[in-house]
């Protein structure tokens, strides 16, 4: 579970992209918190610290500002070119008893027997949407596969989730299961014999034809 979280930062007073860039180079990330009918506050934050946040899978944090502090999500995190830092964050204040909608990751652990038999692994959801209070959001959905036979599957309702994780797929929708392979089907070999052989046209003998050569032949002499 991503626990309340505080992250601290500092409002920023200059806005535009020429700051923006001064503060990347300074090892900070700018970053926005809007919502709950409250105005936007523009912000500055050190990268190390949210970096850390968001790699550990934290969705819900306590924000604070100068100060004050939001109860605040992750809206939006903007990397670089590389994937490798962070260059802006969005995030929304919340309320911490309301319940909201949020994808969620599926994680696979284990390994199924039923793929030593032969069979394979076939994830069908990576993600599940479920619908919880904002501080029991979990960081991923952990579905182990350690007993799946061949042909068998793990649906939504089979999942352990925290009471107050509510999923939002049919609880019959399957998220893995053990298939088996799909067979390649043998070329056929009388057709492929039959391959680049040219059909017999049907029509005159070279001999019917030599025939009635011969015929025109004689009756243009005969003129």
């Amino acid at each position: 579970m991503s626990d309340a979280t505080t992250l601290s930062a500092a409002k920023r007073e200059r806005l535009g992209t020429a700051e923006c860039r001064r503060l990347r180079r300074e090892g900070m990330v700018p970053g926005n918190l809007y919502g709950h009918g409250e105005g936007a506050v523009s912000f500055k934050i050190g990268h190390d610290d949210v970096l850390k946040m968001v790699e550990d899978g934290h969705i819900a944090i306590d924000l604070d500002i100068d100060g004050k502090v939001d109860k605040a999500l992750f809206k939006e995190v903007q990397w670089d070119t590389f994937g490798k830092h962070i260059v802006h964050v969005d995030l929304i204040r919340v309320d911490p008893n309301e319940k909201v909608e949020v994808e969620v990751p599926v994680e696979i652990k284990g390994e199924a027997p039923g793929v030593e038999e032969g069979g394979i692994l076939d994830t069908q959801m990576h993600t599940l949407l479920v619908k919880c209070p904002v501080f029991k959001i979990p960081s991923a959905v952990v579905v182990r596969v350690g007993s799946l036979k061949m042909f068998d599957a793990i649906r939504v309702e089979d999942l352990n989730l925290d009471p107050d994780v509510e999923p939002q797929a049919p609880g019959d929708e399957v998220v893995v299961q053990v298939v088996e392979p799909r067979k390649i089907e043998e070329p056929d070999e009388e057709a492929a014999d039959l391959e680049g052989v040219e059909p017999e046209l049907v029509g005159e003998s070279e001999e019917e034809q030599a025939a009635g050569e011969e015929v025109v032949a004689n009756e243009e002499g005969g003129e």
